[in-house]
C-alpha cells in the first residue's frame, strides 16, 4: 500500500489539461528500484487549498504507460471509470520516470521530451481539480540525476556518476517548492553511495534510508530530514569479502509507519526476508527463510513445496496501511514449462510461525493464465490489488488486472475475460485495444477528496 490522501486544490491558470488515454507508459522493470518502489508522500505548495464545500473520497490508480513512441503518466478514476493522460501535450516524456507526490499536487520527471540523454530533474505543481500540470511553473531541481522520489514535502534524489570504486553518488533532499534564498544547508546532504547503492523513503515522515553497497555487504544508514541527524544502524553480509549478493535495486522497502525495513536477500544462496527495526542501535533483524536461490550449489532449485516453490524475489515489497502485513512477488521457472512462474505472497510483520499466503495462485502450466506478474500495488483499504501481466490473446502487450486480495476474485466489470485451467474467471481491468506492444509500470493507488 502506498497511501495518498488529499483535499483537492483550487483551479490554477496556465495549466496543461488531460486527454483521454490512448498513449503513454514505460517498459516494465525486473526490479522497481526507487521509482517503482515505495511511493513518495505529501507535498507543500502545489495546487493550493481546497475550495470548501462538501467533499467525497475517490479512489484512483496511477501508472506509467508506454504505447509506441509515447510514454506517459496516466490516472484511472474508479468512480468515473475513465483513464486520464496527465502528461500528454505537456512536453513531458516519462520514459525515464515520472512520479506524483502523495497528494498529487506535484509531479517530478527526468529529461526533456524525446531526449533520453537528458538527466535533468524537474518538478511542477499539479491542479488536481482540473487534472492539469502547471508547466508554466516548472522548476529545475538538479542535473545529472539518477533516481528520485517524493517524501512528505521533500524531493529526494541521487546525483553524480560513480568513478571506479569511489562512492561519488550523492543523495540530496530539498523542499519540493525549492530552497529558501540564502539557505546554505539546502539541498540537505543525506549521504554518499556507490554505483550499486540506493535509497528508500515512506509516504509520510522524515526518514530516508540510504543503502551503501560494497563487494560483499549492504550497509543501512538512517537520515532524519527534520533535524539532519544520521546514523549507521546495520550491515548485511560482511565487509571485505568478494562477490556481493546485494544491490540497492533489489527488493527493499520501508513500512508506511517507518518502524521497520524489509530487505529480501539471497545470502548463502537462500532467499530470506530480513525485518530490521528503523531506529539507532536496533536489535539484530528478524530473519525468515523463504527458498533456495536458483544458483545454489548445495541444493537444487525449486525443491520446496508451495508456497515456497520459487527461486527469486522480484520488485520492492508493498505494505498494508497499518504496516502489519507485507506483500511480495516470488518467481521461478519451477513448473517445468516455458513460462516464468510468479505469484504474490503475503506475510505478517510478526513472521514467527507464519506461513506465506499465496494471493494470486497462478496455475503452473504453459497457458496464458500462468501470469507473469511485473509489478503491483495494494489500495489503502486492502480491498483491491492491481498487478501488471501480459494480455490473454497478446503476450506482447500488457494489461492491469484487479483482484480482491482476500478471495483472489477478479474484477470483471470492464471485461468478461476467460476461464483459466481451473475454471476460474480471469479478467483484465485496464488495457488498450488500439495499440500493440503496450507496457505498464509503477502502479500506485491514491485516495483523493473531491467536491460532491
Amino acid at each position: 500500500m502506498r497511501l495518498r490522501t488529499l483535499a483537492l486544490a483550487l483551479a490554477l491558470p496556465g495549466a496543461v489539461g488531460l486527454t483521454g488515454c490512448d498513449d503513454g507508459g514505460g517498459a516494465a522493470l525486473q526490479d522497481a528500484g526507487v521509482i517503482g518502489g515505495a511511493g513518495g508522500a505529501g507535498g507543500s505548495g502545489g495546487a493550493g487549498g481546497a475550495g470548501g464545500g462538501e467533499l467525497q473520497e475517490v479512489l484512483r490508480l496511477t501508472y506509467t504507460k508506454q504505447a509506441g513512441l509515447n510514454t506517459d503518466l496516466v490516472v484511472y478514476d474508479f468512480d468515473e471509470d475513465a483513464e486520464l493522460n496527465l502528461t500528454a501535450g505537456a512536453g513531458i516524456d516519462c520514459a525515464q520516470g515520472c512520479v506524483l507526490n502523495a497528494d498529487m499536487t506535484w509531479i517530478a520527471w527526468r529529461g526533456g521530451e524525446g531526449d533520453p540523454t537528458d538527466l535533468t530533474l524537474k518538478v511542477a505543481p499539479v491542479d488536481v481539480v482540473r487534472k492539469q500540470i502547471r508547466v508554466d511553473a516548472t522548476r529545475v531541481v538538479a542535473d545529472d540525476v539518477r533516481r528520485f522520489e517524493f517524501t512528505s514535502d521533500l524531493i529526494v534524489y541521487e546525483t553524480g556518476q560513480p568513478m571506479g570504486t569511489d562512492r561519488t553518488i550523492e543523495i540530496l533532499s530539498e523542499p519540493v517548492g525549492g530552497c529558501a534564498e540564502g539557505d546554505g544547508n539546502c539541498p540537505a546532504f543525506v549521504g554518499n553511495i556507490g554505483a550499486n547503492g540506493g535509497f528508500r523513503v515512506a509516504d509520510q515522515g522524515s526518514t530516508v534510508v540510504a543503502l551503501d553497497i560494497s563487494l560483499s555487504a549492504m550497509t543501512v544508514n538512517l537520515f532524519n530530514t527534520a533535524n539532519g541527524l544520521s546514523s549507521t544502524i546495520h550491515t548485511f553480509g560482511s565487509q571485505g569479502g568478494t562477490g556481493s549478493p546485494f544491490s540497492g535495486r533489489q527488493p527493499v522497502g520501508m513500512s508506511p509507519d517507518q518502524s521497520y525495513l524489509l530487505a529480501f536477500t539471497p545470502e548463502d544462496f537462500v532467499w530470506k526476508v530480513n525485518i530490521l527495526e528503523l531506529r539507532p542501535n536496533p536489535p539484530p533483524p528478524t530473519v525468515f527463510e523463504l527458498f533456495e536461490a536458483e544458483m545454489n550449489p548445495m541444493q537444487a532449485a525449486c525443491g520446496r513445496d508451495m508456497p515456497y516453490n520459487f527461486t527469486e524475489v522480484q520488485y520492492n515489497p508493498v505494505f498494508s496501511a497499518d504496516s502489519a502485513y507485507f506483500y511480495f512477488v516470488a518467481a521461478g521457472n519451477c513448473g517445468g514449462g516455458n513460462r516464468l512462474d510468479t505469484d504474490i505472497l503475503r506475510l505478517p510483520k510478526d513472521v514467527a510461525g507464519a506461513t506465506p499466503e499465496n494471493i494470486t495462485n497462478n496455475p503452473r502450466a504453459n497457458h496464458w493464465s500462468n501470469q507473469e506478474i511485473r509489478g503491483f500495488d495494494l489500495d489503502a483499504a486492502g480491498e483491491r490489488l492491481a498487478y501488471v501481466s501480459p494480455r490473454i490473446t497478446d503476450a506482447n502487450s500488457q494489461a492491469i488486472w484487479l483482484i480482491d486480495p482476500e478471495t483472489g476474485t477478479f474484477d470483471c466489470r470492464r471485461d468478461p475475460g476467460q476461464p483459466d485451467l481451473d475454471g476460474k474467471q480471469r479478467c483484465p481491468y485496464i488495457f488498450d485495444d488500439g495499440a500493440s506492444g503496450v507496457r505498464y509500470r509503477d502502479l500506485r493507488f491514491v485516495t483523493v477528496q473531491v467536491p460532491r
